[in-house]
């Protein structure tokens, strides 16, 4: 739908549409809020500046490509249904509280900011990472989880499996 750089200083509602965006840049200075059946095919980058909202009968968005910045201050994702990135970047100047889980299919990349987790889980599966989390800008909660799978076919994981800081060594 858009082929150059899109400036919104409203909260965009999506009703039903997919929306397209191939290579570009979307700045969202308010909520990006999918309703009933909307999609977001991205392949450029999306800034946001306010919540994310799914109230869609389908996913969010498709996570084989594009990136999601969270650039606010107290941000939220919450919705109904299942939210999937494929790069999500963390630019806040406070927090991003999810108020339900999200699978991260690449990287959740800590610029600034914190995740509060509240209970929900962050899904990493088995490609997506963590990248940058530090003491000054890392996830929290006292309850909640992240997660990833790692299929190895050998007694050794000495990668850092999905930037958690795991890794196993057997002794055989």
């Amino acid at each position: 739908l858009c082929y150059c750089n899109s400036f919104a200083q409203i909260t965009v509602t999506n009703k039903g549409v997919t929306i397209t965006n191939y290579d570009q840049n979307i700045y969202v200075n308010g909520s990006v809020v999918n309703q009933t059946n909307g999609f977001i095919r991205n392949t450029g980058s999306i800034y946001v500046n306010g919540d994310i909202i799914n109230n869609a009968t389908t996913f969010f968005s498709d996570s084989s490509s594009g990136a999601f910045y969270l650039n606010g201050a107290q941000q939220i994702i919450s919705g109904t249904h299942a939210l999937n990135f494929h790069r999500l970047i963390l630019n806040t100047t406070d927090s991003l509280e999810l108020q339900q889980s999200i699978k991260v299919a690449d990287s959740l990349n800590f610029i600034n900011g914190f995740i509060h987790l509240n209970g929900n889980t962050i899904d990493l599966d088995s490609t997506g990472r963590l990248a940058n989390e530090r003491h000054t800008s890392h996830i929290y909660g006292t309850s909640g989880k992240v997660m990833t799978r790692k299929y190895i076919n050998q007694p050794d994981l000495t990668n850092n499996a999905g930037g958690l800081g795991l890794k196993i060594k057997s002794n055989n």
